[in-house]
């Protein structure tokens, strides 16, 4: 078995020129060297039924009987004492926080266990909880401790010690908790034919360990015995579609007896509406790394990827082609194969994807590190670490294409509300700005046609303008520029800015300048508008 599985790794990264062994979102092909052809046929594009693919998304059922109320009030708590994290090596010697770090059960029957790490806010006394998820599926969330916000990141190379703290941690706005899920992914674990295979299995699984979590630490996380402290989460990639479904499920269908106080969601370059966001050539056309005629080559298979997607076919060649492609042409200039743009940043050209972000083969080891290992409470039946784990991102690829649209409109509209905002880096390709604001623009709630109608506002800090944001009501869109699809790891003070206004309620970006305040930074927004338009005039919006 081990050695068929090593000879299929080395076809993997032989023969894929897109294979990834570290993403935040993952397509089909970089976990499988060979994709099945789909069944051919011709598709019209009277076949790409939007109503019929949105009315087939993922409705919540009954709680599982194993996660019922009665068990998450009463069992399988964790002494706060025995995981709090007290002789991290490499911890540096300005660091003076508290922080706890372990495995909390989240499935009594197949044994699942979440691995999380939280840390008190910086300034001490009562304060909300950022719930930080990364995408994959599978992909862990230590990604975003010490690669983008976290209060810790790694030293450089040869450096001791081995961490730094970051000065633009999110645990400045608030208690930071960031978790493993779903099981199998980091040091989360669970018995062979125990990883999540749908979305209710997900929902179902972090409210268990979230209820365990906050009656083992009613100190941070509850007001009350019966309701929470303010919750916010956020995330990136797949993550977009975690979080609305645990808001939803937290808010609406809760078993564990308490009151989650979800005041919103920060959702970072997400995959919410793959009907809208699995094109790439738009994005890549505004970017001028492909031709009109490129693009238009492309572009047209998109409604074969949507007549797909009506069809509840959610894993196909025609959908993943439309950043293949891209790609593709990346790299073949002059009859040559090359140097490709990136499909997480564009800015950079690379041979493969499989090395972003930097520095995930060294948070990798030093997860791995024994002592680290013990420092943090892990499970000695835990796996190895790895960035992106394979096995529950194998359990849920079936469902690659199923979107989250439905639950974003009871999240904005429905009677208990939360304040939503997307916020994306100008130069991803994978999960561009251009499709989640497609996404948006053609979501069906009361706030639509404001949100339509609003210019985009220029977020200026100091004299520069640092991105654009559009707003309509208890919605958000935030574009960041010269920034990838880790937005706080290219632009951390600004995403500290941002989650920080999340938190407070203010406006992101704060209130517009007045007039004659911004100097070149407006001449930088009107040509910015002037590219915008032009290119929606050129029939590839």
């Amino acid at each position: 078995m081990r050695a068929a599985r090593m000879a299929h790794l080395r076809r993997l990264l032989c023969c894929s020129s897109l294979a990834l062994v570290a993403a935040k979102r993952r397509s089909p092909s970089e976990r499988t060297p060979e994709r099945r052809s789909p069944r051919r046929g011709l598709l019209f594009a009277g076949d790409a039924d939007p109503e019929r693919y949105y009315n087939a998304s993922w409705t919540p059922g009954p709680p599982q009987a194993w996660n019922s109320t009665r068990r998450l009030t009463s069992t399988n708590l964790i002494d706060p004492a025995a995981h709090a994290v007290t002789s991290l090596p490499g911890l540096p010697a300005d660091w003076a926080g508290r922080h706890w770090a372990g495995m909390v059960d989240s499935d009594d029957r197949t044994g699942g266990r979440l691995f999380y790490w939280l840390f008190e806010k910086k300034e001490s006394g009562p304060a909300p909880v950022i719930i930080w998820l990364n995408g994959g599926p599978g992909c862990s969330s230590m990604d975003g401790l010490f690669l983008e916000l976290g209060p810790l990141k790694l030293a450089p190379r040869g450096a001791t010690p081995a961490l730094r703290t970051r000065g633009e941690s999110w645990h400045r706005a608030a208690h930071a908790l960031f978790v493993d899920q779903p099981v199998g992914t980091g040091f989360s674990r669970t018995s062979p034919r125990g990883y999540c295979k749908n979305d209710q299995c997900i929902v179902d699984q972090f409210e268990t360990f979230l209820a365990r979590l906050a009656r083992s630490h009613p100190d941070l996380l509850l007001k009350d015995a019966a309701t929470s402290v303010p919750i916010y989460f956020a995330g990136e990639s797949h993550a977009g579609h975690y979080i609305p479904l645990m808001v939803q499920k937290l808010l609406y269908y809760a078993t564990s007896g308490i009151q989650w106080d979800v005041k919103g969601a920060a959702l970072g370059n997400a995959w919410v509406d793959p009907w809208h966001q699995y094109d790439a050539t738009r994005a890549a056309r505004a970017l001028g790394i492909i031709s009109d005629q490129e693009a238009s080559r492309i572009v047209v298979k998109e409604k074969s990827c949507q007549a797909k997607l009506s069809r509840g076919t959610y894993v196909s060649k025609e959908c993943w082609d439309l950043l293949d492609d891209v790609l593709r042409v990346t790299r073949t200039r002059a009859g040559r194969i090359g140097l490709g743009a990136n499909q997480y940043d564009a800015r950079d050209a690379v041979r493969s994807s499989r090395f972003f972000p930097p520095d995930h083969e060294r948070v990798e080891a030093y997860m791995n590190r024994p002592d680290v290992r013990t420092a943090l409470h892990v499970d000695r039946a835990s796996q190895r670490f790895r960035e992106c784990a394979d096995p529950p991102y194998d359990a849920l690829r079936h469902q690659d294409g199923l979107g989250v649209v439905p639950t974003l409109r009871r999240l904005l509209d429905g009677p208990k509300a939360v304040r939503l905002l997307f916020y994306n880096g100008d130069m991803d390709l994978i999960c561009n700005h251009l499709g989640v604001e497609r996404s948006l623009a053609a979501l069906a709630w009361t706030g639509r046609d404001q949100f339509r109608d609003q210019r985009r506002r220029a977020w200026i800090r100091g004299d520069v303008t640092v991105g654009h944001v559009r707003r309509a009501k208890n919605l958000e869109l935030l574009v960041v520029r010269d920034s990838g699809h880790m937005v706080p790891m290219d632009q951390p003070e600004i995403a500290l800015d941002m989650i920080d206004s999340f938190i407070t309620g203010k406006p992101i970006g704060g209130d517009p300048p007045a007039p004659g305040a911004c100097a070149n930074s407006c001449a930088l927004e009107a040509r910015h508008h002037g590219r915008f338009r032009r290119y929606r005039g050129s029939g590839h919006f």
